[in-house]
């Protein structure tokens, strides 16, 4: 069972069904505005990162709403994702409690993720023992991928 941070979905969230409300439809709008990359989609980044060194991540998505995502270096993450968009552009996700775990360990603390439409980016706003904050930047490769 994925176990995830504090803007996560766990897999045992209920879902309730809405029917059509001025707020659900000025939602959806507003969600349609920032779409989720699509499938085959494939960013990477290679990054120092403070603290713990030089990291290489990928995020290959998948046209279910899901990813993968993959992290070589002192973290090692490589598993599958699901996520939901919020309506900003940031993703609502649960990592592996594995992968939760060694971020905690490293004392790392994500605290936002998401696609940034505009520059065909994904995103990950981050801090290392609670002080030190850096945004990284996946850059879409020229590379698509069947997904």
């Amino acid at each position: 069972q994925a176990v995830g941070h504090h803007n996560s979905l766990s897999t045992t969230d209920k879902v309730t069904t809405v029917l059509n409300t001025p707020e659900i439809d000025a939602d959806k709008q507003q969600h349609q505005a920032h779409p989720s990359p699509s499938g085959g989609s494939l960013y990477t980044i290679s990054v120092p990162v403070p603290v713990i060194g030089r990291h290489d991540a990928s995020v290959l998505f998948f046209e279910d709403n899901s990813c993968h995502l993959k992290v070589t270096g002192s973290v090692k993450v490589d598993e599958r994702v699901a996520f939901d968009m919020n309506p900003n552009g940031s993703f609502k996700y649960a990592l592996s409690e594995k992968t939760t775990s060694i971020l905690r360990r490293l004392l790392v603390r994500v605290k936002e993720t998401g696609y940034d439409v505009r520059r065909d980016e994904t995103y990950m706003i981050a801090s290392v023992a609670s002080v030190l904050r850096f945004r990284v930047r996946l850059k879409r490769s020229s590379r698509q991928v069947m997904a």
